[in-house]
């Protein structure tokens, strides 16, 4: 396979990723920003004798509580979270290899220190997938870097 090549599929397979990033974070925050919502409305209009436009909203409490199970039982056994954080990792991890590939075989302690800064970055967002073996030392010949944590291939 030719530099050329393997930078087309780096690229097609980024944007898939990010994509995937893209979507499975806004079908998990939406769920569960959802589900959280109605939880409150729920509490809020239950046992009340409220009326909006003629509308008794407490004959709606129960249609509203299935609404926030069923947003919460298909974030979970959807797995929108883990779906969203591998393809945050795989997103993240193919610009690093580009970005490695055009460093060349000796990349810089600058190239090595922003791949630290970026997985670091990860680890936080996602609540340490990325587990950090050794941190960077400018000026280390050889370091371990740091390992994803979640499931590979998820699309």
């Amino acid at each position: 396979m030719t530099n050329e090549q393997l930078a087309s599929e780096i690229t097609k397979r980024r944007k898939q990723a990010d994509r995937g990033c893209r979507a499975w974070s806004t079908a998990f925050h939406l769920a569960f920003g959802i589900s959280t919502i109605s939880g409150v409305v729920v509490a809020a209009i239950a046992g009340k004798n409220i009326s909006v436009c003629g509308i008794n909203l407490s004959d709606y409490v129960p249609l509203i509580a299935l609404l926030g199970s069923i947003l919460s039982a298909a974030g979970v056994f959807g797995g929108f979270e883990r779906k969203w954080k591998a393809n945050r990792i795989t997103r993240n991890e193919l610009d690093i290899l580009s970005l490695k590939i055009a460093a060349g075989e000796n990349p810089s302690d600058k190239v090595q220190e922003y791949i630290d800064i970026v997985r670091t970055h990860d680890a936080a967002i996602l609540n340490d997938s990325f587990k950090l073996e050794k941190p960077f030392q400018p000026g280390e010949a050889k370091r371990e870097t740091l390992v994803p944590q979640t499931a590979q291939g998820v699309r």
